[in-house]
Formats: C-alpha cells, structure tokens, sequence
C-alpha cells in the first residue's frame, strides 16, 4: 500500500508579523509575531489605513497582544503622544483567541 503525498502549506509572514490564515469561513489577515512596528505594514503605517477605512489586523493570541503593549511601552523610537496613540490602537485591535 502507497501513502498519498502530504500536501505542504507555505506561509509567508511579512517582517511586520502579518500572515494570512486560513479558517473555516475563509482567509483573514492576522498578526502572528510583533515584527517591526515601522514596516510598510506594521502597525504604525496599519493605524493611518484603518483610520482612512481599512480593516485591522488582529493580533493571533493574547500572549502576543500583551507581547506587542509591552514592545511599545519600550520602543525607544516614539514620542510619548504616538506611543499613547499606538496602545491605545493594539487595545482596540485586540486577539483572537479567548
């Protein structure tokens, strides 16, 4: 008896941390590791785009939600108003999970 190939999924996920997954009712864009916060699409370019209508991009769990508030409380490069402003959009954002 012959064993059918296993298929192999590639995922790419941007150096933003944002992959797409598949679910049951279809692909969505989530955000799977921190990544750079100042990438094409990390979360300083994603907060103006869904300011001006774009959907966001949740975080996959929480330990990575709570990963991100910690990264931005620290992330030297901010002034104080734009790491309020960046908290305050990873508290809206949210997680998938529980």
């Amino acid at each position: 008896m012959t064993s059918s190939p296993k298929s192999i999924l590639v995922e790419y996920v941007s150096p933003s941390g944002v992959a797409c997954r598949r679910f049951a009712d279809g692909p969505m864009l989530v955000r799977v590791a921190c990544g750079q916060l100042d990438h094409d699409d990390g979360l300083l370019s994603e907060m103006e785009r869904v300011r001006r209508g774009d959907e966001p991009v949740p975080f996959e769990s929480r330990d990575l939600w709570e990963k991100a508030l910690r990264a931005v409380a620290c992330y030297r490069h901010l002034d104080e108003a734009t790491r309020r402003r960046m908290r305050e959009y990873v508290e809206f954002v949210g997680h998938l999970e529980g």
